[in-house]
């Protein structure tokens, strides 16, 4: 199968999601990236607001900034470009690109400043790959967060063995699902 087949493959079983699995699922990856914050005490985070099923995102945004904890979301341009601006209320987010939550325009968190980036994606493999959702916003984006740790998020029935790659697709340093930590390779 080729990108868009396993994308549109992974998008169907996770559209299947019940919400209280969804619920359930995502206070579980919540607590595991919670941990890990605490555990590798990161202070500039740089997360997304979670879109068509992905793991819920928006309680675990109120904690982070409830911990003193610089928070980033992405607003995506028409350009394929996408600029990190930080949030200080939840509330404040808004529609956006694609249906997305984003911040309005405000301070932007450059990508040398971030310690931590958490990424949604599709699919990721036991080999920390990714597969998105086509538009390459995150692997232009990720290469000039190159002192940041990129951890993947998603439910464990997302996981495959392996994805098809490009020379472009970045990996992941750690992936966290429903189950915990999927160790760095």
């Amino acid at each position: 199968m080729n990108k868009q087949e396993i994308r549109r493959a992974y998008l169907k079983k996770r559209s299947s999601l019940s919400a209280e699995t969804v619920r359930r699922w995502s206070e579980a990856i919540e607590k595991h990236i919670l941990q890990f914050v605490c555990e590798n005490n990161f202070q500039v985070i740089l997360a997304y607001a979670a879109f068509r099923n992905e793991p819920e995102t928006l309680h675990l945004l109120e904690t982070l900034l409830a911990q003193g904890k610089t928070v980033a979301l992405p607003k995506c341009g028409k350009n394929g470009q996408m600029t990190m601006y930080r949030v200080t209320d939840i509330s404040s987010l808004q529609e956006g690109a694609y249906g997305i939550l984003e911040p309005a325009k405000g301070e932007i968190i450059l990508p040398e400043e971030s310690e931590l980036v958490l990424v949604p994606g599709c699919a990721f493999s036991r080999e920390n790959e990714r597969l998105g959702y086509g538009g390459g916003y995150y692997d232009r984006y990720l290469p000039a967060c190159a002192e940041a740790v990129l951890v993947g998020i998603c439910y464990e029935m997302c996981m495959a063995d392996a994805l098809p790659v490009d020379a472009f697709d970045v990996t992941m340093d750690y992936i966290i699902t429903e189950k915990g930590l999927v160790n760095k390779v």
